[in-house]
């Protein structure tokens, strides 16, 4: 072989050689950048379906205040149109405020772990999907604080309208170890149907009734909205 073949062969070589360095280094970096990909993928499904638990829980704490809502309007309003006609029959009034004295005003805990684990380690980009990551954040950054505010008031004003309705009863002797209220006895139809400050409070209580409802029923329309887009989407 002549000097010239063999330099072009050494060259030859030597292009082999860098080509097989590049091939190799760029495999390991595909190899890697695949690897990153399906470590995201999996936290990414791990994630959602812990979200998916949360608004599951969520759910099943807001289903009852959602019932006691409902109760405490409708016995707010029974008062309250009652004194506006100028009229309460005694027994069932009496009836109503027992009814409403053994029901709680329920407060909220938010259920958000997965939302808060995510955000806290700035994770939250793990979610491929623009759309769903803007349903999360709407969820848990407005609509459940909006609830514990609107919760927290209404808790509040049950609370007042209960220590002002309490000088208008009479109840009898708690004997039941199981139950934490005690029966009404007695109502004082009168005094009731003239204390202003007992009616805006009445008042006060259905309007906050009605407002925790209705966001309670959107935050159940969210809800549902988010969790069948995760569902569609981890498919």
């Amino acid at each position: 072989m002549t000097e010239k073949g063999r330099i072009r062969k050494s060259f030859l070589g030597l292009v082999l050689e860098a080509a097989a360095i590049f091939a190799a280094v760029t495999l390991g970096f595909i190899a890697d950048d695949y690897r990153d990909y399906r470590t995201d993928r999996r936290l990414e499904q791990e994630s959602l379906n812990q979200v998916l638990l949360d608004l599951e829980l969520d759910t099943a704490d807001l289903t009852p205040i959602l019932r006691q809502a409902t109760r405490i309007a409708d016995g707010m309003r029974w008062i309250s149109n009652g004194i506006a006609r100028g009229r309460l029959d005694s027994d069932s009034l009496l009836t109503v405020v027992d009814t409403l004295n053994q029901t709680a005003a329920y407060s909220y805990e938010v259920s958000n772990s997965a939302y808060v684990g995510l955000k806290s380690t700035g994770r939250l980009d793990l979610i491929r999907d623009a759309e769903l990551r803007r349903a999360l954040v709407q969820y848990y950054e407005d609509r459940q604080p909006i609830l514990l505010i609107a919760g927290a008031r209404w808790q509040q004003a049950y609370l007042d309208w209960g220590d002002d309705l309490a000088v208008h009863i009479e109840y009898y002797p708690n004997e039941r170890v199981e139950e934490s209220w005690p029966h009404v006895k007695a109502v004082d139809t009168g005094a009731i149907m003239t204390d202003r400050v007992l009616l805006n409070q009445t008042l006060a209580v259905d309007n906050w009734s009605r407002t925790i409802r209705l966001d309670i029923e959107e935050a159940f329309s969210m809800s549902e909205g988010l969790a069948s887009e995760i569902r569609d989407y981890l498919r």
